[in-house]
């Protein structure tokens, strides 16, 4: 018997029930930092990249764990920036295989989001080709993809991820498999119904071999009447149909019927401290 977890309900299960090669990784946000609990391998998305440097997260204390699994973003100080676009690709490369060595990084996930609309596709993708193959040269590089379920999108930052391009380019594709249904742009719903997850893989295998998709899984979902994100390991009474949560049965029915029909055993869960590990 294997102790495999899945969020606030943690499954003594065989491995064999879910898949003999389940590949789970467990992301960490960084202002949600906290010491790991569970076997399963974390994903610290502590690096930001602003400007032409490269910067670690105050939150985010490494000294305290083994980060042999980096994750760097495009955060400033006011939120998601585009301004790391205006420097030298090569130059900020070289800065950053410096600080993850130095902290011990083994593989590299990017998450770039927040794009500003007024960067154009052509220019963006040569900077993020340069600077994803000059990291190369030390690490593996995945990326973290917007879901699609066709070659455009509603979400215009969808734009900036042609899966036709990433999967020549990344190890792995990381795809954000969440925020289906998210206020106030939609009606209430679930954030990750399985029906759109479907067609989010279907799409990406158009473009990506089944062994580079690792599949997002959620912690987390929103109360329309606020607005605001509801995490799993709050305590809350459903008072109406608006509030809607992803569980771990939830996760689990996703892992199971990937691997089953598409032989998909890698996943990702969005995020630690936002749901509850009990032993």
């Amino acid at each position: 018997m294997s102790f495999i977890v899945f969020g606030s309900v943690a499954y003594f299960v065989s491995k064999k029930f879910l898949s003999p090669d389940l590949d789970l990784y467990i992301s960490v946000n960084k202002y949600h930092f906290q010491k790991p609990i569970g076997p399963e391998p974390r994903i610290y998305f502590c690096f930001d990249l602003f400007k032409n440097q490269i910067r670690l997260n105050k939150n985010c204390d490494l000294n305290k764990v083994e980060p042999n699994h980096c994750g760097i973003q495009n955060e400033g100080p006011k939120g998601w920036d585009s301004l790391f676009l205006k420097s030298d690709p090569k130059l900020l490369a070289d800065k950053t295989k410096t600080m993850l060595l130095s902290h011990k990084c083994k593989t590299v996930v990017l998450d770039f989001e927040g794009i500003s609309n007024n960067v154009d596709f052509n220019r963006y993708w040569k900077w993020k080709t340069i600077y994803t193959q000059s990291l190369k040269k030390y690490f593996p590089v995945s990326l973290a993809a917007y879901p699609k379920t066709e070659r455009t999108s509603l979400n215009p930052a969808a734009y900036f991820h042609d899966y036709s391009k990433i999967c020549n380019l990344y190890d792995e594709i990381w795809l954000m498999t969440y925020d289906y249904h998210i206020p106030p742009y939609t009606p209430p719903g679930d954030i990750a119904p399985l029906n759109w997850v479907k067609q989010v893989v279907n799409y990406a295998l158009i473009h990506c071999d089944q062994k580079q998709i690792r599949i997002g899984l959620a912690t987390y979902g929103y109360d329309w009447d606020t607005g605001k994100t509801v995490l799993e390991t709050q305590s809350f009474k459903k008072k109406s149909i608006n509030i809607h949560v992803e569980t771990a049965e939830k996760r689990k029915e996703k892992i199971l019927y990937f691997h089953k029909k598409n032989g998909i055993h890698k996943f990702f869960i969005w995020a630690e401290g936002m749901f509850t590990l009990s032993h």
